[in-house]
């Protein structure tokens, strides 16, 4: 049986290279952009997930972001934000928005390790 390496107390293993061996273990396709930055696609259900993963050691904090492989079509856009604000103030953590540039919905997040 194959298992994801887990990490003792005392290993301190770089966050991107969690994410690539969870990538690893899933089979799912990943490009290591860089020692701080990857990016998986996941298949789903409705849609594939692109996800894009970014280390900022200075603020000893990675960024998430998953975005959804539909558009969200220019006349629907207003009632798209009203949803996404309606299921925004109910997390307590991260948030949804649409990009501006193409019109895809996303999940973003950031975590802090300090």
């Amino acid at each position: 049986m194959t298992s994801l390496h887990t990490a003792s107390k005392h290993e301190n293993h770089h966050p991107i290279d969690i994410v690539e061996q969870l990538a690893e273990f899933n089979e799912w396709s990943f490009d290591r952009r860089s020692d701080e930055e990857m990016a998986v696609q996941v298949p789903g259900s409705w849609c594939d997930y692109s996800l894009h993963f970014a280390w900022n050691r200075h603020m000893e904090a990675i960024h998430f972001t998953c975005a959804f492989d539909i558009r969200v079509t220019e006349n629907k856009k207003a009632r798209v934000h009203e949803l996404l604000a309606l299921i925004n103030e109910k997390l307590w953590i991260g948030h949804f928005d649409i990009t501006s540039k193409n019109g895809i919905p996303a999940y973003r997040h950031t975590v802090l390790f300090s």
